[in-house]
């Protein structure tokens, strides 16, 4: 049988990349029409009159989303603790509420019954103090 172990592929060495001459010279060589000439011209170029305002209104627009969020923000903290302090209200009403249910079932856990039950023939009497 032989050995299960991978064969190690040895790759060849790659080239040198290119000098700036050699890129330079690349460029010069291509024609107008080539994809690296005409994505870039497909692209709408920036309009110089307006730029100001744009930024100046996306400042604005941010400025204003950053409002919301602290105030969104502010919103949730004072949710988050008025959940809490529910969630404690409700925990003490069911504590109580167990009390008040259970309370009776241990008092009878702890009556003596047979101290209570009188016989007389075939019929049993309980009696209540």
């Amino acid at each position: 049988m032989g050995s299960k172990a991978k064969k190690r592929v040895v790759l060849p060495t790659r080239p040198a990349p290119p000098t700036v001459e050699q890129i330079l010279e690349d460029v010069r060589g291509a024609p107008a029409e080539d994809l690296v000439f005409t994505a870039v011209a497909r692209e709408d170029p920036p309009a110089p009159s307006g730029r100001a305002e744009d930024t100046e209104a996306q400042r604005e627009q941010l400025y204003q989303q950053s409002r919301v969020y602290v105030a969104t923000n502010q919103r949730l903290w004072r949710a988050g603790a008025q959940l809490k302090q529910q969630r404690e209200e409700l925990w003490r009403a069911r504590e109580e509420l167990e009390q008040e249910i259970l309370f009776p079932f241990r008092l009878l856990q702890t009556i003596d019954w047979s101290s209570l039950c009188y016989t007389v023939g075939p019929v049993d009497f309980l009696f209540y103090v």
